[in-house]
């Protein structure tokens, strides 16, 4: 990866830390709808006092109101480890970091304990102090309210602007109509030999110059120690452009993703799917799960007490049949037993 040249509007975010194989699945409950891999890169933006984890054209800042999951099973047999993000309307984000150092998994794990809610046991710390990140003075600006005709209006005055500058550039060959420079016309642009007079603007010092970047920027990454060694918190912060390679991100983007993850904490509604079934049930499951266990004794118990009831009527109907208790004479000389039917509860719960 080439170094991004600074621009005036541009961020510098120093790369902490490195994973050359990981890979960012977007899922919501086990379908993946996002899927990518490539070289993870920890990003520092000192300006916003923000971590920013980046992976090709995906970025996550960090947040301490965000709760993030570790998933460490099946470490010892794949080496590898899933960290899962919250998102929008029920979706997370799966990030698995494959064939890591103990040491850079260390530290990373450093920046997520201090600058997320981290969950290291697979399972959301409900009980842990949600303290608010640093503010980084950045909000969303209300849009001011306007008329529906201002808004089209505006629009269509917007629209006949460009239609009048595509005619006239037509017309004139520039985009400036009272530019003092030869105007070129149609004509003359179809009968110009480009091949001719055609020449590269880029000067052999240029690609010297973006070589050298290059060597530097891949020198600095191979060399960064946050990857090999372990470091504290305070010396993470530390890393430097002179320690670690530099990355150049226009401030449109990265302020742009702080926000939607301020807008995900303002929301509320963020959770995340845990790894056994045992704990994806939550609230309503166990809830549910109680109901039909409470359904499961009361139909055995109404079994219990029709088998009873059968039971009974086959004991009378025996006795009905004994002429013993047929004969006229031998009713008032020997009644017959009174049968009490017992509690079913008491006799089930016995």
């Amino acid at each position: 990866m080439e170094p991004i040249l600074k621009q005036s509007d541009t961020a510098m975010g120093i790369e902490v830390l490195s994973f050359p194989d990981a890979e960012i699945r977007k899922r919501k409950g086990d379908s993946p709808s996002y899927a990518a891999a490539g070289l993870l890169s920890v990003l520092y933006f000192k300006d916003y006092n923000r971590f920013v984890l980046q992976l090709n054209d995906w970025r996550y800042p960090l947040m301490r109101r965000l709760p993030v999951i570790s998933s460490t099973r099946g470490v010892e047999e794949t080496g590898s480890r899933t960290y899962s993000f919250p998102t929008f309307n029920g979706f997370r984000y799966d990030l698995t970091i494959n064939g890591y150092t103990s040491s850079g998994i260390e530290n990373f794990e450093t920046i997520l304990d201090d600058y997320s809610n981290f969950s290291p046991k697979g399972e959301e710390n409900l009980m842990r102090k949600l303290d608010a990140s640093p503010d980084d003075k950045l909000f969303r600006h209300k849009e001011k309210e306007t008329s529906t005709m201002k808004v089209i209006g505006e629009a269509f005055k917007s629209v006949t602007e460009k239609v009048k500058t595509k005619v006239e550039t037509l017309k004139s060959g520039t985009m400036n109509i009272n530019s003092r420079k030869h105007k070129l016309n149609l004509k003359t642009i179809r009968n110009k030999n480009f091949k001719k007079t055609a020449h590269s603007t880029l000067k052999k010092p240029f690609f010297e110059t973006n070589e050298q970047l290059t060597k530097k920027f891949w020198k600095l990454r191979s060399e960064n120690i946050n990857n090999t060694m372990p470091r504290s918190r305070d010396d993470l912060l530390k890393t430097s452009s002179l320690t670690a390679p530099t990355f150049f991100v226009p401030k449109v983007e990265i302020e742009e993703a702080i926000l939607k993850n301020k807008d995900l904490i303002n929301q509320g509604s963020f959770h995340l799917w845990l790894k056994s079934g045992e704990q994806q049930k939550g609230f309503m499951g166990s809830l549910k799960e109680g109901l039909t266990g409470n359904q499961n004794l009361l139909d055995k118990a109404k079994a219990n007490l029709a088998g009873m009831v059968d039971q009974v009527k086959d004991l009378a109907s025996d006795r009905s049949r004994d002429p013993r208790n047929t004969d006229s004479r031998n009713i008032t000389q020997n009644p017959p037993t009174q049968m009490k039917l017992h509690d079913p509860v008491e006799h089930y719960s016995g």
